[in-house]
């Protein structure tokens, strides 16, 4: 039945193929109802219910509703960082979600205080040229630049820069990446 949690997982995956199907409404129908169920189920902190969460928030951010996905960005973080600590692998994505979100509606400084917080937790934990730490660091150092900190920015986002160039030279957070270094360097 629905609140198996085999189904509730295949519920989340194929909410989220909706979603990079560009199947918008769909993927909202279903990950509202699998989050419901894993509400009820399983618990609004257990690791399950915080990634439908995520995918929800992530899916009302892309639909424009931003003000529907900080309230899950801001839970999900939270409940991340009280049931895992801010060193776990599974607690960056809700970080850096988190910021970036805030930095794309103004909250500058907020975002950053995050955002610096998820860069040196990546940093510390994550490979060198592993992906999801140059999308951290490229949202930090937007965040420094955004702050017209650029000295500071110069370091993470030369960084970032790197490691997408490296990883896949066709990412469009390259053009990202570029942009915020020519505004450090003008």
């Amino acid at each position: 039945g629905e609140e198996n949690r085999e189904t509730l997982n295949i519920m989340n995956n194929y909410a989220w193929f909706l979603y990079e199907q560009q199947r918008f409404a769909e993927a909202e129908s279903l990950c509202t109802r699998t989050l419901s169920l894993r509400r009820r189920v399983q618990g609004n902190d257990h690791v399950e219910t915080l990634d439908t969460m995520n995918n929800l928030a992530v899916l009302y951010k892309k639909t424009g509703r931003n003000a529907e996905a900080e309230p899950l960005y801001r839970e999900g973080y939270e409940a991340s960082r009280r049931l895992l600590g801010d060193e776990h692998p599974n607690t960056l994505p809700s970080m850096s979600n988190l910021g970036r979100l805030l930095l794309q509606q103004g909250k500058s400084e907020e975002a950053e205080l995050i955002l610096c917080r998820a860069a040196t937790t990546a940093r510390k934990i994550l490979p060198p040229a592993f992906f999801g730490r140059g999308v951290i660091l490229q949202n930090w150092g937007e965040a420094l630049v955004a702050l017209k900190r650029y000295e500071e920015a110069e370091d993470p986002m030369l960084e970032a820069y790197s490691i997408l160039m490296n990883l896949d030279p066709e990412n469009p957070g390259i053009r990202y990446a570029v942009g915020s270094l020519v505004t450090i360097y003008e």
